[in-house]
């Protein structure tokens, strides 16, 4: 494999997907053929992933928690996370935000004690 990052979906049948979180390095390509669209399918698992951490996080440390940027379905702090409907500034942003919230979900761990 490689140091290539990928996310593997197991649903309810037991069925496994590989989704690739790493592209051609040409994102304006990708945009215009449907096998690459599996990029914008596995940041949008990222952030599903992410979302279950935050609300687990919540749920533990009381509601009083609040992640700083909102996860909706694939939208992070309201700017989706899918290179393909956006600008490059616009998914810079929404990158930005992802990491936020991730960056506040390691803090959060790192200093909870049970």
């Amino acid at each position: 494999m490689g140091a290539f990052s990928r996310i593997e979906r197991i649903d309810e049948t037991g069925a496994t997907t590989v989704l690739e979180l790493f592209g051609s390095g040409d994102l304006y390509l990708s945009r215009l053929f449907p096998t690459h669209r599996r990029f914008d399918a596995a940041m949008v698992a990222f952030v599903e992933c992410l979302d279950q951490i935050v609300q687990f996080i919540v749920s533990a440390g009381g509601h009083r928690l609040r992640v700083p940027y909102a996860i909706e379905q694939d939208r992070v702090g309201g700017v989706s996370i899918r290179p393909q409907f956006g600008q490059d500034d616009v998914w810079t942003k929404a990158c930005r935000n992802t990491l936020m919230d991730a960056r506040w979900a390691l803090a959060f761990a790192s200093s909870y004690e049970p």
